[in-house]
């Protein structure tokens, strides 16, 4: 599935995940359908986020996950047991993942363990994960240039990362991409629209979080927290499939009342 859909010819792994966990949020939220039925499309959806294999959503749900149970756990000490069972989960799951590393299976998500590698070690690999590390370099080395104040305008950043490795790290390890976008949407917001473009970003998404958190929409506010968590990984919103998203359904959540959130739940 994930050769599938990585494949331009499709909708592509990481979109169609996001997607995905939308609509598994909506089922959640909403109760669309009777509780055995919603409960089986809710499992259906995260073995098919699972096999698509884009690591970057599902690292964004753990981690969304994780924050939720902490700030529940301080909230209320009786769920400090759920965060023990998601951390023992987590870490069998880890476990499995790292034995069975070399099974189509769990192939992308054990190259998450070459990190504990040395750094010389990964720089010179050309695999997704390490290709990944690399563009963070030069993504965080184009921004702390002190005379770089951005607002350029939509698509520099990539031209940014490429004249950086051209520059500065051509010598430092070897870089094969098609493309040189930032796969960090606030770095890239930075190299095209400077601050300002990061600040608007982080208000969009704080606003969001804190209208459906306030609403107890909490399933909604989960997803926006997952979604922030994901730009720190993708640019989400460089395509039309993932402004699309963001537009609609945020001017959907941010829209909605109290009293119409619950009329939907009631019916």
């Amino acid at each position: 599935m994930y050769t599938r859909y990585t494949n331009p010819d499709f909708f592509n792994h990481i979109y169609l995940s996001i997607y995905s966990l939308l609509s598994c949020i909506l089922v959640l939220q909403y109760k669309l359908f009777s509780k055995k039925l919603r409960w089986l499309i809710i499992i259906y959806i995260l073995i098919h986020l699972f096999i698509l294999g884009s690591r970057a959503c599902i690292i964004s749900i753990i981690i969304a996950v994780l924050i939720y149970l902490i700030f529940s756990s301080f909230v209320n000490k009786k769920h400090f047991k759920y965060l023990l069972i998601f951390l023992t989960s987590l870490t069998l799951l880890a476990s499995l993942t790292y034995i069975f590393k070399n099974t189509l299976l769990f192939n992308r998500y054990s190259q998450v363990f070459e990190w504990y590698n040395k750094k010389d070690i990964i720089l010179e690999k050309n695999w997704s994960i390490n290709n990944r590390l690399k563009i963070y370099i030069l993504g965080t080395s184009s921004i702390q240039n002190p005379n770089y104040i951005g607002i350029n305008g939509t698509g520099i950043a990539e031209h940014k990362i490429k004249e950086e490795y051209e520059l500065n790290y051509k010598t430092n390890f070897p870089f094969i991409t098609d493309t040189y976008h930032t796969h960090n949407q606030f770095i890239n917001n930075y190299l095209d629209w400077g601050i300002t473009g990061v600040f608007l970003l982080c208000a969009l998404l704080f606003l969001i979080l804190k209208k459906t958190f306030k609403q107890k929409q909490l399933w909604v506010s989960y997803f926006w927290l997952c979604f922030a968590i994901l730009l720190m990984m993708e640019n989400m919103l460089i395509r039309q499939r993932g402004i699309m998203l963001f537009i609609l359904f945020y001017a959907l959540f941010i829209s909605t009342n109290t009293s119409s959130t619950k009329q939907i739940e009631n019916e």
